[in-house]
């Protein structure tokens, strides 16, 4: 950890603020058109989405402890306890969140593509994000020592997410739809080019996040 540090400012809300939309970018992009894309584009029954979507859940429940828990008993690394994982995990995340939105596998048969939906799903949410997520949402907590700047942090990482919602459902409908004969037709291939777009961008802002905040709080590491 350095020993000169920058006091807290604008620097670090800004870059906290990045951290979400980054985060965003794929969860609110999955959040509002995977399902979309299962059932319209790979023709992957609504049920059978569900039930993924309903088993993923459990299984976050036992990554979400897991992560908490490697965090607080690992050494911190040398560029913090929380910040280390933005710079390990943010990649991953992003090529597992352009995965989900891969076109071509609407031409496979049926049973790849059920297995690929899963894979791919459960890999991006259940364990990338959250391996990222978790340490970025505690992070807040390190950045300052001053309860009325950590509770910044807290503004402009909501400023973020609305951006970034606001963003998403006017940005991508535009794109993905294409009136043809007065109706509105999906493109396949869109959804894939907006999600590669989205997470090229997702990782400069994670870059971001990881290059302009800084933990200025050490946390001692808890026992196994």
């Amino acid at each position: 950890m350095n020993t000169e540090q920058r006091p807290f400012g604008f620097k670090d809300k800004i870059a906290y603020m990045c951290g979400d939309i980054a985060n965003d970018l794929t969860f609110i992009m999955s959040a509002f058109f995977l399902m979309l894309f299962y059932t319209n584009v790979l023709e992957i029954p609504g049920y059978i989405v569900g039930i993924l979507f309903l088993c993923s859940r459990f299984i976050d429940a036992f990554t979400d402890i897991g992560m908490g828990k490697l965090i607080d008993t690992m050494t911190p690394a040398k560029d913090g306890r929380f910040r280390c994982w933005i710079r390990r995990i943010a990649p991953f995340v992003c090529i597992s969140g352009f995965l989900l939105f891969l076109h071509v596998v609407k031409d496979f048969p049926y049973e790849f593509k059920l297995v690929y939906i899963t894979v791919t799903y459960i890999i991006w949410g259940s364990f990338f994000y959250t391996a990222i997520n978790i340490p970025y949402g505690s992070m807040a907590a390190v950045i300052s020592h001053k309860p009325e700047e950590r509770a910044s942090l807290s503004v402009f990482r909501s400023v973020g997410a609305n951006i970034a919602v606001m963003f998403i459902s006017f940005f991508v409908p535009l794109v993905v739809y294409q009136n043809i004969d007065g109706k509105q037709i999906i493109i396949p291939e869109r959804f894939t080019i907006v999600a590669g777009v989205f997470v090229i961008v997702a990782f400069v802002l994670y870059r971001i996040c990881y290059k302009y905040t800084i933990e200025r709080i050490q946390i001692p590491t808890k026992e196994h």
